[in-house]
């Protein structure tokens, strides 16, 4: 298994706290974002890079770049914010070379 601190190279700005797991189908970030309404979060992909930019509560803006693994499904990425915490979650590819098919 690959060391998710090399996958996710972080480019920090200010640096909000975090944290990085993985497991079989997904890469979880949760960043400590206390005080911050989901109005002041902005999340973005571009070129496989994922930034997430927010207003603290001293209305100084905080910014954290990661640059995204190959195997991130960037159609399912999925962000929630809630009592201060805010998660998000980067689904895999199937990068098996066999999948099963379903009959109807």
């Amino acid at each position: 298994m690959m060391n998710i601190f090399n996958i996710f190279d972080g480019f920090i700005e200010n640096y909000p706290s975090l944290d990085i797991n993985e497991d079989k189908e997904k890469y979880t970030i949760e960043v400590i974002v206390p005080g911050v309404k989901k109005e002041d979060v902005s999340i973005e992909v571009e070129n496989n890079v994922l930034m997430i930019e927010f207003k603290n509560r001293s209305s100084i803006q905080e910014r954290r770049k990661f640059y995204l693994p190959s195997d991130v499904n960037l159609t399912a990425i999925t962000a929630k914010l809630e009592n201060g915490i805010l998660e998000i979650q980067l689904q895999k590819k199937n990068t098996e070379n066999k999948i099963r098919v379903g009959i109807d």
